[in-house]
């Protein structure tokens, strides 16, 4: 299964089945740190980032089995959290981050360009998410530096 953000939220299958606001931040949230296990309340942080529910540990449990139930398999529930059970090349936009900050790292140019051709619009992102496109944004603005310099 692969996720993409670049120009709207899909999957493999489509359309991505998350709906509403909580499921779409937890997946995302999730996204961003595929592979790995989230914390409540890392997860609790950002999905409600200062209008948390009462119990954010159970509102948490709530989005996630309708998840599970949306894309079987994908979320798992481990100690202290969540984790997306994907790699980060399977989600583009950790996808662009990771090849963006070997392009940095190394000047390397084919990684670059491998980092843009990702970009294949906009990003989506949830609500209260500003921070994330902030540092793609800036990921962007240096590969693209990158890419550039070596036209020149």
């Amino acid at each position: 299964m692969r996720l993409t953000y670049f120009g709207g939220p899909a999957w493999d299958a489509g359309a991505l089945p998350a709906r509403g606001r909580g499921q779409e931040a937890l997946l995302l949230r999730l996204a961003l740190d595929a592979g790995t296990v989230v914390s409540y309340r890392a997860l609790a942080e950002d999905i409600w980032a200062g209008d948390a529910p009462e119990d954010p540990r159970a509102a948490l449990q709530s989005l996630a089995s309708r998840l599970r139930k949306a894309l079987p398999g994908a979320i798992e529930a481990a100690s202290g959290g969540y984790r997306l059970a994907l790699t980060r090349a399977d989600v583009d936009l950790t996808a662009f981050q990771d090849l963006a900050a070997h392009a940095r790292r190394a000047g390397d140019v084919d990684a670059a360009r491998a980092a843009l051709a990702l970009w294949r619009g906009d990003p989506w992102l949830a609500e209260g998410f500003d921070w994330v496109l902030r540092d793609l944004l800036e990921d962007r603005a240096h590969v693209q530096r990158v890419a550039d310099a070596a036209s020149v």
